[in-house]
């Protein structure tokens, strides 16, 4: 999958020097953590990514958050589509009941305070913090995909991979407002784009402490 999309994106040094940029700025956030002692002892971490989604809260059609992401000094970034808002929460955090519940107090801050700012940008914009946009179909939401040449090409190329590689042609989700459902392929990115949820990543110190996390 990589070498389809290095011949699709071809090596460049303007890109090659965006790329040191993030790694180095990578580095430099992972450093930090080192200096806190992070990577000191082998004991379990998690670390929490949210992602919502921007909604009209009357018509429940979603909003863009291009500008308000462009704009806001939260430490925001787009995901896939432009109405989908992804976030940290406190960092890499021991899993132990008080950082874990400091973890989630910061998470919840920072969801309330992107709430407050977002109201800036657009009055009826109301935050889905988990399920799925149910009344954009395929076809429409497309145009609601990140508008930058190079991520579209990666997303294509990447669906077009998927698709050979899943097993299941189609994916079925009811909608909860009429109980119809929404049929897609499952190999679409956009049928995960159109979800929002919080994803935690927990580390284990052996390979059958994971094995037994995952399942």
């Amino acid at each position: 999958m990589g070498r389809t999309i290095k011949e699709q994106i071809p090596f460049t040094e303007n890109r090659a020097k965006k790329t040191r940029e993030l790694a180095f700025k990578e580095a430099e956030r992972r450093q930090k953590l080192a200096d806190r002692g992070f990577f000191n002892t082998p004991v379990r971490t998690c670390d929490i990514e949210q992602e919502i989604q921007v909604m009209d809260k009357n018509s429940g059609l979603p909003l863009s958050a291009q500008r308000f992401n462009d704009d806001s000094k939260l430490g925001t970034r787009l995901d896939t589509t432009v109405f989908n808002i992804e976030y940290d929460g406190n960092g890499i955090t021991s899993v132990s009941p008080d950082e874990i519940l400091a973890l989630y107090r910061s998470l919840l801050t920072r969801t309330k305070n992107i709430q407050f700012e977002l109201k800036k940008f657009n009055g009826s914009a109301i935050l889905v913090p988990v399920g799925l946009q149910p009344i954009i179909t395929d076809k429409k939401g497309k145009k609601l995909l990140i508008r930058d040449k190079i991520q579209k090409r990666r997303f294509n190329i990447l669906d077009e991979i998927t698709g050979k590689e899943n097993p299941v042609e189609y994916i079925r989700v009811s909608n909860p407002f009429n109980g119809k459902y929404i049929t897609g392929k499952a190999s679409n990115l956009f049928a995960m784009a159109r979800c929002s949820g919080t994803q935690i990543h927990i580390s284990d110190t052996t390979v059958e402490n994971a094995i037994s996390t995952h399942n």
